[in-house]
């Protein structure tokens, strides 16, 4: 497998200065996904308390949709890439509970993320923070997925990583 030309994509969207960024390679090269019990929605800011109090503006700039559970508390995501591309994943690691259930062996921290081949995106690089409307700040990963893979997250005990895409054509329903 060839990972130069992925790589030369990657390092020329984010070799130019802050607030200048091209985004456009990873809105054209979107994964397609499959997500259970979570439904894309617009990624826009809103005043609901479940929804998102800040977004960094190239999310809405470049067409993201989010993936949302009807509720909060599974605590999982469970992705099925079904079209090679970039995804982005949001994870909060605010406390969030004790540690029965045994959930924090679970858990994908910025270590694991960075293991498996994720990269954090900066606030510099979004143009801005990611908060909830709960108030809870959320980091961003990124990686180039492949057709196949099935991912199973979690970031912490009952808010759920969020999968994103920065095109509403890689949304399956």
């Amino acid at each position: 497998m060839n990972i130069r030309l992925p790589l030369l994509a990657f390092l020329t969207a984010f070799s130019v200065q802050a607030h200048a960024y091209d985004w456009e390679p990873f809105r054209k090269g979107a994964a397609e996904i499959e997500v259970v019990d979570m439904k894309p929605v617009p990624l826009v800011e809103s005043a609901d308390k479940k929804g998102w109090a800040k977004v960094p503006p190239m999310f809405p700039k470049y067409g993201a949709v989010i993936y949302m559970p009807p509720n909060d508390g599974a605590g999982k995501a469970t992705i099925t890439v079904v079209k090679d591309g970039w995804l982005f994943i949001a994870c909060n690691y605010d406390y969030q509970g004790n540690p029965s259930g045994n959930w924090q062996e679970e858990v994908w921290d910025e270590k694991k993320f960075k293991a498996k081949g994720w990269r954090n995106v900066t606030k510099t690089e979004m143009g801005g923070l990611f908060i909830r409307g709960d108030d809870k700040k959320y980091e961003v990963f990124m990686k180039q997925v492949k057709k196949g893979d099935l991912l199973t997250l979690r970031c912490n005990k009952y808010s759920p990583p969020y999968p994103i895409l920065l095109t509403a054509d890689g949304a399956k329903k």
